[in-house]
């Protein structure tokens, strides 16, 4: 393998090595390449023998060599993109930490830079995901031994390998799931996190009849809509978040062109139960909300299907250039998801989104008109809070405009004629039946007897999920000083709009 590495790297170049840890492989590869620049980075510098420290010494002095004590990916935006004309990464064992290591610094690597492994072991999934990005046009494969592999650069991304090779469909089509690997639970659904094998052409007329199949994602780079075969509704219908059951349970995959979509859904039957669209700023008992509807008899709740999310991220870095494109697709999902629950939603059906959809609250409206809007907020140190809980942000001025700007988002769309129905989830927690009496008696749905609302409002509504309140240690305002409090309150104070962290919203429950 080390002949096969010094073969392959080139001269005079700057390269980077992850791991070199106790090895005397970098100081071969010091000596062969003679690199203008190189890039030592590993957690355990402090110990690294003398003698490899040693050895670095004048090098070091000069710059030529850098060595970062740390987890790689701390160092990942440090390196400028296409960049590196080689990395290394030795010694590590688990394949889903390599296969993340990869993804992070792969953009690194300059046009025809080169990758190598080392000393790692080649479990089969790891070759099945070396063949994936090869046939994606990644990267061509120079070397795969025992305990390595040696890549070179073609194009593109690891995180676009599933689009390249999307983009060869044409018509609705079998994946085969072979590796999934969500990097956070909580993450958007998007098609690179399976590796598949594309598979035989299908035809499939009525989708909502298959109680197995589901929307996991769209996909805008190929313009094909993943669905998942796996979880049934009556699951989904009950989990947490629509997604981690979609992922989790998924056994095939079904790749169909956004025009196939549509056509699906124009031939969908309808449903005259009424619909609720819920938006909120995320951190603000919108879960709770979620779950006090499905316990209304034959109501429908679902919880973040992220074909949305997609939609929002699109939406957020075009503008509304591509609302022509967004509408049908949102009205295609919104139809194929009530279609699939018909049977269980005669009273009516709700679909909660996550805070990315929030400025889209508009263009819903537009594509729904008949849907019910609710917005969910709260104040703004418990949201604080309970973001600081769960994801460990600590950039005031940042949190402090996401605050704002969801708040204002969901201002300008009432201000543009949007019904909307806004929810205060402190109203919620201290005057939970009269608040909920009023909004049920708004939308025209029957209210819970008093016991069961009760023991929906006593219980964490995300429990069992990534979210719940026992896997997270209550907020400590030790790791939030006095400084980053008063930046963040001074941050929303010049907001133009949402100035204070005790914000109304007109009509407010």
């Amino acid at each position: 393998m080390l002949n096969a590495l010094l073969s392959a790297l080139p001269t005079n170049s700057f390269g980077a090595h992850i791991y070199p840890g106790h090895s005397t492989v970098i100081q071969q590869l010091y000596n062969k390449l003679s690199p203008k620049k190189l890039v030592l980075i590993d957690p355990w510098f402090e110990g690294v023998p003398q003698a490899v420290t040693h050895y670095f010494h004048e090098p070091m002095t000069t710059k030529q060599v850098t060595m970062w004590q740390g987890i790689p990916f701390e160092f990942s935006s440090v390196i400028p993109e296409r960049q590196l004309h080689w990395l290394v990464i030795q010694g590590v064992k688990d394949s889903l930490q390599l296969r993340r290591e990869i993804e992070i610094f792969f953009c690194k690597l300059a046009d025809n830079g080169v990758l190598a492994v080392i000393e790692s072991l080649q479990q089969d999934e790891l070759r099945l995901l070396l063949a994936y990005y090869e046939k994606a046009g990644l990267f061509t494969i120079t070397h795969l031994g025992i305990d390595g592999f040696i890549v070179q650069r073609k194009s593109g991304l690891p995180d676009q390998a599933a689009s390249a090779m999307l983009k060869k469909i044409t018509q609705t089509t079998i994946l085969t799931p072979l590796i999934g690997a969500r990097k956070e639970e909580t993450a958007p659904s998007e098609s690179h996190q399976f590796v598949f094998e594309i598979m035989e052409q299908t035809v499939i007329n009525r989708p909502w009849q298959e109680q197995d199949l589901s929307v996991y994602c769209l996909d805008f780079q190929s313009e094909i809509a993943l669905l998942t075969r796996g979880a049934k509704w009556q699951t989904l219908q009950e989990a947490t978040f629509h997604y981690l059951p979609q992922y989790h349970q998924t056994k095939q995959l079904i790749a169909t062109p956004f025009s196939q979509l549509n056509e699906w859904a124009k031939a969908a039957p309808k449903s005259s139960g009424k619909v609720i669209f819920l938006f909120s700023m995320g951190r603000c008992g919108s879960t709770l909300v979620n779950q006090i509807f499905r316990a209304i008899p034959d109501f429908v709740a679902l919880s973040e299907p992220d074909a949305h999310t997609n939609i929002a991220m699109v939406r957020q870095r075009y503008g509304s250039l591509l609302d022509s494109q967004l509408k049908p697709l949102i009205q295609s999902c919104l139809t194929l998801d009530q279609a699939a629950v018909n049977q269980y939603a005669s009273q009516g059906f709700l679909v909660k989104f996550r805070s990315h959809v929030t400025p889209l609250i508009s263009l819903y409206h537009r594509s729904r008109p008949d849907a019910h809007i609710l917005y969910m907020y709260r104040d703004a140190r418990p949201w604080r809070c309970s973001v600081t809980r769960n994801w460990y942000h600590n950039n005031p001025e940042n949190m402090a405009q996401a605050w704002a700007s969801n708040m204002a988002q969901a201002q300008q769309a009432q201000q543009s004629g949007v019904p909307l129905i806004p929810i205060r989830y402190e109203s919620l927690l201290e005057h939970p039946h009269e608040t909920l009496q009023k909004l049920f008696a708004m939308i025209g749905v029957p209210s819970l007897p008093m016991e069961k609302l009760s023991a929906i409002l006593n219980r964490d509504s995300q429990s069992a999920s990534p979210l719940a309140k026992d896997r997270h240690d209550q907020c400590d305002d030790q790791l939030w000083s006095t400084e980053k409090e008063h930046a963040f309150l001074e941050t929303i104070a010049r907001h133009p709009i949402v100035n204070t962290p005790s914000f109304r919203l007109p009509n407010t429950l």
